[in-house]
């Protein structure tokens, strides 16, 4: 299956630290997987969403999602990252049945040989990002925020 992103719906009367650290999936509402390939072809888009990092000591300010920790978006980040969702829903629509995404470079031992192809199924994107922008707008409309816990 592949590194996945997971992205939580969970009410606001849950503390996000101790549903991080203590893993309390059983207290989100939903959850969203969404593969690290697909995240990282979208990545620059998504670094410009306000986030926060649940710490011990408090929550950090920043932008953007922590590829290989925990994130939240509440309802600073919501409007934004539901925008970006909707535009790269847009886009993929229009591709064949097969998306296909150029990726990274691959190496050989000796040698690069191309850029690594990409490959999802159309419909299964579009419906992990018309979940995860249904999240948001729960985030808009009640009192729940999405943690997102990377790779």
């Amino acid at each position: 299956m592949g590194l996945q992103h997971e992205f939580f719906l969970v009410p606001d009367t849950v503390d996000a630290y101790c549903f991080s650290i203590e893993r309390q999936v059983e207290a989100a509402i939903d959850v969203v997987y969404i593969h690290d390939d697909l995240i990282v072809y979208m990545w620059d888009t998504l670094q410009w969403i306000p986030s926060k990092t649940p710490r011990k000591t408090g929550i950090e300010e920043g932008l953007g999602l922590n590829r290989w920790g925990i994130t939240v978006l509440d309802d600073e980040s919501v409007e934004k990252i539901s925008n970006i969702l909707q535009a790269w829903r847009m886009l993929f629509k229009m591709s064949p049945h097969q998306l296909t995404l150029t990726g990274g470079l691959m190496w050989t031992e000796n040698e690069l040989v191309e850029y690594e192809q990409l490959k999802f199924q159309r419909e299964e994107v579009l419906e992990q990002l018309d979940k995860l922008i249904v999240f948001t707008k729960q985030v808009q409309n009640k009192s729940y925020y999405i943690c997102h816990w990377g790779v």
